[in-house]
C-alpha cells in the first residue's frame, strides 16, 4: 500500500512549506521557475521558497478560478507535503485582461517583487 495521499490544499499548508527546509532544488516551486530562477546558494534557495510561496498563496486567496492539491507522505511526518498542484477553471474562457497578470506574477507592473515580501 502506498503512503501517498492525494488531499485537498488548505492555507495553512503554505506555512508548512514555509517552514520547511529548502534542498536543492526541492522548494515545491513550479518547474519553470528552475530555469528562470535556478538553486544556488542556501540563502537564495530560501528566498525562493519564501518568493513562490507567497506566490501561491497570494493566488489562492485572490483568484476565485484555482484549484490546489497537495500530495501527503504519510511515511514522512517531519516532511509530509512532497508536491503540490495548481490548476485553473475559467467556466467563460480565459481572458487575457482578467488572468493574465496571474500568470506574469512578479514580472512586471502588475506586481513586483519587492511588492510581494
Amino acid at each position: 500500500m502506498s503512503s501517498l495521499v492525494l488531499e485537498p490544499m488548505t492555507l495553512e499548508d503554505f506555512d508548512i512549506i514555509e517552514k520547511l527546509d529548502v534542498l536543492e532544488g526541492d522548494d515545491l516551486a513550479a518547474p519553470g521557475c528552475g530555469m528562470t530562477w535556478p538553486p544556488s546558494t542556501a540563502e537564495n534557495n530560501a528566498y525562493r521558497k519564501v518568493w513562490t510561496t507567497k506566490q501561491q498563496r497570494d493566488i489562492l486567496l485572490q483568484d476565485s478560478t484555482v484549484r490546489y492539491v497537495k500530495v501527503v507522505d504519510t511515511s514522512k511526518p517531519e516532511r509530509p507535503i512532497i508536491s503540490i498542484g495548481r490548476w485553473h477553471r475559467y467556466e467563460n474562457g480565459f481572458s487575457n485582461e482578467e488572468h493574465l497578470p496571474w500568470e506574469l506574477y512578479g514580472t512586471g507592473p502588475v506586481v513586483t517583487i519587492s511588492e510581494t515580501l
